[in-house]
């Protein structure tokens, strides 16, 4: 017979997501966050982010939990601006965790090799940049790309390299440059 009501408090406590003590002094790009509610070991309700992100340096995305009074704002923000993904560095500043800006890592050149290159070096797959910029996103994302290039080279007149140069521009905007929406 299985412990329901252990397996319930497991889970609220966090599941497999990282704590975020594990996140201190790492740079990490945050893709996703939801916010989660929760009651303390106290008794005390109490409310985080668990967010899906890639630890610079890995293969896969992982669920962590993001939270405490400065981190909790700090994403506030972020979706107010709706600048996911973005990438930070976890500190701590007198015993509070705090993300701060680490940049998206720069690449040299234009184009769609540039492209490519930043995509690789800041771990984006083609999905997340196709939502980052507003952009459909179909079950065939390889189409759903395609699409999209095809859209913006034919309503501008320019050709994909360029299409992916003004992607990459859109992409390295810092969030203080993105539009409140």
């Amino acid at each position: 017979m299985t412990d329901w009501l252990q397996e319930t408090g497991d889970a609220a406590a966090g599941g497999t997501a990282i704590k975020q003590a594990e996140l201190t002094n790492l740079t990490f790009t945050i893709k996703s966050v939801q916010y989660h509610e929760f009651t303390d070991q106290k008794g005390n309700p109490g409310a985080s982010y668990i967010g899906t992100i890639r630890i610079d340096g890995q293969e896969e995305d992982v669920e962590a939990w993001l939270g405490g009074i400065r981190v909790m704002a700090q994403m506030k923000e972020i979706l107010r601006r709706n600048a996911l993904p973005f990438r930070v560095k976890q500190v701590t500043i007198e015993k509070a965790y705090n993300l701060e800006m680490a940049g998206n890592v720069p690449v040299n050149g234009n184009g769609k090799a540039a492209l490519a290159a930043y995509m690789k070096a800041n771990q984006l797959k083609a999905s997340e940049v196709l939502a980052t910029i507003g952009a459909p996103v179909g079950e065939d994302v390889k189409q759903s790309w395609s699409d999209y290039l095809e859209k913006v080279t034919s309503l501008n007149g320019i050709t994909e390299d360029a299409a992916c140069a003004e992607i990459l521009d859109l992409l390295q905007k810092q969030p203080e440059d993105i539009p409140f929406e």
